[in-house]
């Protein structure tokens, strides 16, 4: 098993159920995938120094019909992570650059366990919960 399979189960097992349908949702016979996205994001430009953090991408597919609560939710997740976790380094939201209601999130904690203490902090906030 590789290292990203390891890091997949653990969150996996940190996220309960709810990741057992992404985790089928995603399995490719054929191997890894790699993709290569550009997406437009909203958020102060500044340099980070080099650190060790717990990082995550997620990429959502979002329809239509949904793409409004979607984004309350997501933009209320956001806010909550940024400015209540102590442990949240980085919290980017974008939207596809070449198709909408595809976006992309970039996740960053900090904390004991290079980190996943503040990714564990994250999940049984409020504001994820109310997601």
């Amino acid at each position: 098993m590789s290292d990203e399979e390891c890091d997949l189960l653990v969150l996996g097992d940190r996220l309960g159920e709810r990741f057992d349908e992404l985790r089928d949702f995603c399995k490719n016979e054929d191997g890894p995938v790699i993709e290569i996205v550009s997406y437009r994001c909203n958020h102060e430009a500044n340099k980070i120094p080099q650190r060790s953090a717990y990082c995550l991408n997620v990429n959502f597919f979002i329809q239509d019909a949904v793409r409004e609560e979607f984004l309350t939710l997501i933009q209320n997740n956001q806010k909550g992570s940024t400015e209540e976790e102590e442990l949240c380094l980085q919290y980017h939201l974008g939207e596809n650059a070449a198709s909408s209601n595809i976006f992309h999130l970039h996740e960053e904690y900090t904390g004991k366990d290079d980190g996943k203490e503040g990714f564990d902090a994250h999940i049984v906030s409020k504001h994820f919960k109310a997601w």
